[in-house]
């Protein structure tokens, strides 16, 4: 089989996960490497993330890789691996893609939260305002379900 199908698919993947981020509103960069990462059968380097960036045309400066893999080793969505006679800091993936969504969706969600119920305070006597925090509660149900939702039962 040859490499240019397998580099089209994660050509991809790399797309597609950098749109669900923009949907649930994590930066384009962090998914990507994310992506990166989760599609390794094997650790790989802040300089393998920084190559296959290259070979996609999406060159991206060291340093915005490195804040991104601080942010998911802050997350917890991927771990820090050493390599034997490797001077380099390996990464391999901590949690499923649909995890490191959830937990992101749950960041988003109690702050949202908040701003509607202080929208209902200001405005619940409104029929508008009413009819809004309704909706918008309907909404934090919706996603408070997605992210406590098991989705490996």
């Amino acid at each position: 089989m040859s490499k240019e199908p397998q580099r089209s698919v994660k050509s991809e993947i790399l797309r597609l996960f950098s749109q669900m981020g923009y949907v649930l509103g994590i930066p384009d960069m962090i998914l990507k490497v994310f992506a990166i990462v989760w599609m390794s059968d094997k650790p790989v380097s802040l300089q393998d993330i920084e190559d296959f960036l290259k070979a996609e045309k999406s060159s991206i400066a060291k340093t915005t890789i490195s804040v991104s893999l601080k942010e998911l080793l802050n997350l917890g969505a991927i771990e820090k691996v050493r390599l034997e006679n490797e001077r380099a800091n390996f990464y391999t993936t901590n949690m499923k893609f649909l995890e490191l969504f959830q937990l992101s969706l749950s960041k988003i969600l109690s702050p949202a939260q908040i701003r509607t119920n202080k929208f209902d305070q200001k405005f619940g006597n409104d029929p508008l305002g009413r009819r809004f925090y309704d909706e918008a509660m309907r909404l934090h149900k919706f996603l408070d379900f997605m992210v406590n939702y098991d989705f490996e039962e």
